[in-house]
């Protein structure tokens, strides 16, 4: 599983970041959380409000940061779905 959070440098951006990192390490440290902070790469994803956060190439949630409860609910559903569960 991956998370893609992206966004120019900047404070929401970074809480962003921090959130999903957090909700990561409480739940699945194996989840690889990557930050994309080229224009070109973003705007390559379709993507124009920031920041976005992206599970497994899906937009989960974009222009707003969101909590840590609701990254744990999207990481838990990616691995019920790779799980089959």
């Amino acid at each position: 599983m991956k998370v893609n959070v992206l966004g120019l440098p900047g404070m929401k951006t970074q809480q962003a970041l921090l959130n999903v990192t957090a909700a990561v390490n409480a739940f699945d440290p194996t989840v690889d959380v990557e930050w994309i902070s080229d224009a070109r790469e973003m705007l390559d994803y379709g993507v124009v409000k920031t920041p976005t956060v992206m599970v497994d190439g899906r937009v989960k949630f974009e222009g707003r940061v969101p909590s840590i409860y609701q990254i744990t609910l999207w990481i838990q559903e990616g691995v019920m779905m790779e799980t089959g569960v």
